[in-house]
């Protein structure tokens, strides 16, 4: 923990830093083959749309790497009798990760994944996602295999870049709760799922929480890697309104829903809906996809313990067959 003080106020700044080193071997290596009406050569797993999950492919020998900020403001406050001080964050996260893979002969460093996350109150907050390639790119925009200074192109540049606004709709005991569970996820486990709800911590499921809704517009903006006579802009811009929201009618039974309304062209481009039971060690849930290339539904049933996540038993209706 890091301090920077000044006359009767602190800015405390959170720093973790951490190093890995993760290693995958390739236990279902794809299959080529020659096959349609060209006798193009494609590459499969035997074990697709099989009973069987598909393994790892490729091996894979990764150097794990990232940082994660939180930055709050610590002022004099009469208000409080017990410290007398009270506190503002001024950032909920600020994080940068990325890998490098030994096994690749070319590219080996990996896009950096940055995430911000300010909440200026428990019913609004502001997040940015955004994707830095360290790659030089061409004058159609496609990535090539060089590093970006090496091409003159400085240190790289944003490939996508999200900005999500959310309103909070809750009870306001309950959107303190949210806000006090961001920090939770920071400290239990830095993977894939925890970084995402601390980011939007109000789009986990609470089963003490009766009822919550969010509204969210989402600006994307993303690299043209395809300019063309037809497609001449350099940057891709989509608007999309998200609803999200749930409702626990027991203590163990929570309904979720998602919504997205593509602002632009104006129609509903995904939904789902989500039925969960608390389990004590076990859970148990039901996702389902009504509409759009990904109708399908997942009947899940998993350990909660981080140790064991692996041990679950799937039920699945995968897009392609419906």
């Amino acid at each position: 923990m890091l301090g920077i003080f000044a006359y009767r106020q602190t800015c405390l700044i959170g720093l973790v830093f951490y190093i890995g080193y993760r290693y995958t071997p390739g236990w279902n290596p794809l299959v080529t083959a020659n096959a349609g009406p060209n006798q193009a050569a494609i590459s499969y797993s035997p074990f697709e749309r099989s009973i069987y999950q598909v393994g790892s492919v490729r091996e894979a020998s990764l150097l794990t790497f990232g940082i994660n900020n939180t930055a709050e403001l610590k002022l004099k406050s009469a208000q409080d009798t017990l410290t007398g001080y009270k506190k503002i964050r001024l950032i909920d996260q600020f994080s940068v990760t990325g890998f490098y893979d030994f096994t690749k002969d070319s590219m080996q460093l990996s896009d950096l994944a940055l995430n911000l996350r300010i909440s200026p109150a428990n019913w609004i907050n502001f997040v940015s996602n955004a994707q830095w390639s360290p790659y030089a790119w061409n004058q159609l925009g496609s990535t090539t295999g060089e590093y970006a200074w090496q091409n003159a192109q400085q240190l790289g540049r944003l490939t996508t870049t999200n900005l999500t606004t959310t309103i909070v709709v809750a009870p306001k005991k309950d959107r303190k709760k949210i806000q006090n569970h961001s920090t939770l996820f920071n400290e239990q486990d830095w993977n894939a799922d925890f970084n995402y709800y601390a980011l939007h911590p109000e789009r986990a499921v609470y089963y003490d929480i009766p009822w919550k809704m969010n509204l969210s517009h989402v600006y994307g903006i993303r690299a043209n890697q395809e300019i063309s006579t037809s497609n001449p802009d350099s940057w891709l811009f989509v608007q999309t309104l998200v609803l999200s929201g749930d409702v626990s009618f027991t203590k163990r039974w929570n309904l979720s829903g998602n919504l997205n309304f593509n602002l632009q062209e104006t129609r509903l481009t995904n939904a789902y809906f989500s039925l969960n039971r608390n389990m004590h060690c076990w859970a148990l849930s039901f996702y389902y996809v009504p509409l759009g290339g990904n109708k399908s539904f997942l009947l899940t049933i998993r350990n909660t313990s981080s140790i064991f996540r692996d041990a679950k038993i799937e039920f699945r209706k995968p897009p392609s067959f419906l």
